[in-house]
């Protein structure tokens, strides 16, 4: 099979606990007004790529065409063991490449037809497929082989929590090197950062901001309505003075905490207080 009808699919590794980022579900984090995973899905289809097996927990999202949601058995059995079943999930000729990639490294996309072409002409030579490399360290979560070659890597126990590097071992990849920056992981509040700067600006709203701080706050998923926080706090700062404005919003936040609040409560609350605010304005005047 020549190279123009070798056909490329991808697995995208879009699991994992995300200690270092408080828990936050890190494919969903938002950088430059895109979620991870879905500045993942345009990187994979601007190289050429139709077929994409995401691996990872069911989320509220739209997938694009082409692309299915499936989960390693166990949940949390790792990337060597997510990576293989996303290779039992697509269906592929033998001799057809497969990137495998982390869904958090939201810069990698300069560097993805470089892959692909050293996968090819390392397959011509031979060899399994190619894999990136910066400043000497292997990235084993952005790499592609042929479909056949990670078929037979999957056979035996499945790599249930085997690191990613035992799954590599078992496969002859060339290396195709790149700027450090073009496989950047978002691990990190600072990555997450660098990467926004990156792509022409760090936070693109209060919602990135709410996201992250909810995450570093320990209340990731809480009930947060921001409109009504804002209209409290223009009410406050309105009605009695622009210091009252913060203090009405940390008494409303405490207020949820201690009384459980949902969405609904939330919000309800938010205005009653705005409303009290405001009736102090009219009052002096």
């Amino acid at each position: 099979m020549n190279q123009a009808a070798r056909a490329v699919s991808a697995i995208v590794l879009a699991g994992g606990s995300s200690r270092r980022l408080g828990g936050a579900d890190k494919p969903m984090l938002t950088v430059a007004g895109k979620s991870l995973l879905q500045r993942t899905f345009d990187s994979l289809h601007a190289a050429g790529v139709t077929s994409i097996a995401v691996v990872g927990p069911e989320r509220a999202l739209t997938l694009p065409d082409g692309v299915v949601c499936v989960q390693e058995s166990p949940l949390g059995a790792g990337p060597a063991a997510a990576t293989l079943r996303g290779v039992a999930a697509l269906r592929c000729d033998t001799d057809s490449l497969v990137i495998v990639l982390a869904a958090d490294l939201p810069l990698v996309g300069d560097s993805l037809l470089a892959l692909v072409s050293g996968a090819h002409e390392a397959v011509g030579r031979g060899h399994d497929g190619a894999m990136l490399r910066a400043e000497g360290h292997d990235q084993y979560l952005a790499h592609c082989a042929r479909h056949g070659s990670l078929v037979s890597a999957s056979q035996g126990d499945g790599m249930v929590n085997a690191p990613m590097k035992e799954l590599i071992e078992q496969l002859d990849l060339v290396r195709v090197d790149v700027e450090a920056h073009n496989v950047l992981d978002t691990d990190t509040w600072q990555a997450v950062a660098e990467a926004r700067r990156a792509l022409g600006g760090q936070m693109t709203g209060i919602s990135e901001w709410a996201q992250q701080a909810s995450v570093i706050a320990g209340v990731d998923g809480l009930p947060l309505d921001i409109d009504a926080i804002l209209e409290l706090a223009r009410d406050a700062a309105h009605g009695i003075e622009r210091p009252a404005a913060p203090v009405s919003t940390f008494i409303l936040g405490y207020a949820a905490a201690t009384s459980g609040l949902d969405a609904a409560g939330v919000a309800a609350l938010a205005s009653e207080l705005g409303r009290a605010a405001l009736a102090q304005n009219n009052d002096a005047e």
